[in-house]
C-alpha cells in the first residue's frame, strides 16, 4: 500500500506543481452549487440495541473432533501459526471441536499443488483464486460440489444468496465448488473508504451540511479562519477523492494513472473529471487548505497528525481499523476528540445514487474448495458456514467474547460487534495486536457483514 501511495503521491504532486505554474494564466472556479443534490441515507445508529444471548450463533453440534488439512495456494503463504497456539484457534478447538492442520506452499505454490496432485495426497480443503486452476481441479473430479449443503446450514445462505452461488458455478458442469471470500452486493459495497471529520471540531462548528464539495470548501475556509495554524484537509487516497467528481467512476484505476471511459482505458490526464479533481485540489492548496507535504509524508507522520487532532477533514486510505487506531490515539490525548466518517460529499448536480467511493464485487476475491480426499466434506462445509457467519467473523476479528468485548448489538437486522464498549476501548492494544497477528485464518471473510459492521462502528453511511 505504501508503494502505491508513494507512486500516486509523486504523480499528484507533479500535477499540483504544474497547476501552480499555470495558475497565473487564469483562475480556477469552484464547482457550481446546486440544490438538487440527492439526499444521503443516514445510518440508523440510534436504532442499534444490545441483544441477549439468544442473538448469538448456535454452536456447531458437538461431535467427534473434526480434523482436516487446509492448503492456501499462494507463494506467500509460507507460515501459519500452528493450530491452538493462538487465542482464537484455541477457542475454536475447545468450543467448536475443530482442529486444522495447515499445509504451506513453501514459496512455490504451483509446484506444491502439482506434487500433491501427482502423489494423490491432496489436502482436505484448498484456498485458491477463481478461474483456470479452480476449473482444472473441477474438471479432474478433484473437488466436492457444495450445492447439496447450501440449504442445510444457516449462515452462508443468509448472506450469500442464490444469485451469488449461480455466479460462482463452474463452466465445466455448472456446479458450485468454492466458498467465496469478501463477497458483497449492491446494498453492502465493500471497502473502508470515505470522508472523515474531526468530530470535536465538527460539533463545535454546529455540524454544518457537507453534502456537496461547495459545502466542504466553505467548511474548510471556516476552520482555517478559526485555526490559522492548521491546514484543514488531508488527502491520503486521491483515487477515493476523484470518485465524487463523476458518476460511476472506478476508484482503483487511478493507481494506473488511468480512467475507464466507454469500456476503454484512457490516460487520466485525458479524463475531464480527473482533471477537475486535480484543479480543485490545487485550489485548496493555493488557499492554504490542503498541504502538499501530506502526499510525501510517511504513514507514521500522518498517523501522528491524526493522533494530535491536526486533521479537521480528510480522505484517508482506510476508514476501518486504521482510522479506529487513529481515533483511539487521539482520544488518549483528548478524551473529547475523535473521528467520524460522514456520507460522501459529491460535486453539485451529480446523482448521489450513481456515485460511490467503494466498489463491490459480488463474487469477492478467492474461494475455499473441499477436495475429494476429505473424509467429512459436509462437516468441513458446516464449519466454513459457521466461520463466514457473524460469530465466526467477530471471533476472527476481535477474539473470543469476554476478553476484549462482551456485547452484541443488533444493527439493521444483523448481530454484530459494538466497538464502543469500554472493554474494547480500554483493551491492551499490544496484546490485542499480538492476538490478531497470531491468527491468520479468516479465509472466508464475509464482506456484507464486515461492511455493515464498519457502518455502525465507524459511523459510516452506505456510500
Amino acid at each position: 500500500m505504501n508503494k502505491k501511495f508513494s507512486q500516486i503521491a509523486r504523480f499528484i504532486v507533479l500535477i499540483l506543481c504544474f497547476s501552480m505554474l499555470v495558475s497565473a494564466c487564469g483562475t480556477v472556479a469552484a464547482p457550481a452549487t446546486s440544490s438538487s443534490t440527492a439526499p444521503v441515507a443516514e445510518s440508523s445508529v440510534a436504532a442499534a440495541t444490545e441483544t441477549t444471548e439468544a442473538s448469538e450463533a448456535p454452536p456447531i453440534e458437538k461431535k467427534e473432533k473434526l480434523h482436516f488439512t487446509w492448503y492456501v495456494h499462494y507463494d506467500w503463504a509460507t507460515y501459519m501459526t500452528p493450530w491452538g497456539e493462538d487465542v482464537i484457534s484455541k477457542w475454536m478447538d475447545e468450543n467448536k471441536n475443530v482442529e486444522i492442520e495447515w499445509i504451506l506452499s513453501g514459496g512455490s505454490a504451483q509446484a506444491k499443488l502439482s506434487t500433491m496432485i501427482a502423489s494423490g495426497e491432496l489436502p482436505d480443503a484448498i484456498t485458491l483464486d477463481r478461474g483456470s486452476e479452480l476449473e482444472a481441479l473441477a474438471k479432474q473430479g478433484i473437488l466436492v460440489p457444495l450445492d447439496d449443503y447450501y440449504g442445510k446450514y444457516p449462515y452462508f445462505q443468509k448472506y450469500g444468496d442464490k444469485k451469488l452461488v449461480n455466479a460462482l458455478r463452474s463452466s465445466i458442469d455448472q456446479k458450485w465448488y468454492g466458498m467465496p471470500a469478501w463477497y458483497t452486493n449492491e446494498k453492502y459495497p465493500l471497502g473502508n473508504h470515505g470522508f472523515v471529520v474531526d468530530k470535536k471540531m465538527y460539533d463545535a462548528a454546529g455540524r454544518p451540511e457537507l453534502k456537496t464539495l461547495d459545502q466542504v470548501y466553505n467548511y474548510l475556509v471556516a476552520v482555517k479562519a478559526k485555526q490559522p495554524d492548521i491546514i484543514p484537509m488531508m488527502i491520503e487516497d486521491f483515487s477515493i477523492f476523484t470518485t465524487v467528481f463523476g458518476e460511476g467512476r472506478v476508484r482503483d484505476l487511478i493507481w494506473m494513472a488511468a480512467s475507464q471511459k466507454n469500456g476503454q482505458l484512457i490516460s487520466a490526464l485525458d479524463d475531464p473529471e480527473f482533471t477537475e479533481a486535480v484543479l480543485w485540489a490545487n485550489k485548496l492548496y493555493r488557499e492554504g487548505l490542503l498541504s502538499a507535504e501530506d502526499f510525501a509524508n510517511t504513514l507514521e507522520q500522518r498517523d501522528e497528525k491524526f493522533a494530535n487532532g491536526k486533521v479537521p477533514f480528510s480522505v484517508p486510505g482506510d476508514c476501518g481499523n486504521s482510522l479506529k487506531a487513529r481515533h483511539d490515539a487521539y482520544r488518549v490525548i483528548d478524551p473529547a476528540g475523535g473521528y467520524e466518517v460522514i456520507p460522501s460529499p459529491v460535486k453539485a448536480g451529480l446523482d448521489k445514487s450513481k456515485v460511490t467511493v467503494s466498489s463491490y464485487a459480488m463474487v469477492g476475491w478467492n474461494v475455499t474448495a473441499i477436495t475429494a480426499s476429505a473424509k467429512e466434506p459436509e462437516r468441513i462445509y458446516e464449519f466454513l458456514d459457521w466461520l463466514t457467519g457473524e460469530e465466526g467473523q467477530a471471533l476472527s476479528l476481535y477474539g473470543p467474547k469476554g476478553i476484549y468485548w462482551d456485547n452484541w448489538i443488533d444493527f439493521e437486522g444483523m448481530p454484530m460487534m459494538d466497538l464502543n464498549q469500554p472493554k474494547f476501548i480500554n483493551r491492551n492494544k499490544e496484546e490485542f495486536d499480538k492476538m490478531r497477528e497470531g491468527f491468520a485464518f479468516n479465509w472466508v471473510p464475509n464482506g456484507i457483514w464486515q461492511a455493515n459492521e464498519s457502518w455502525y462502528n465507524y459511523k459510516l453511511s452506505p456510500p
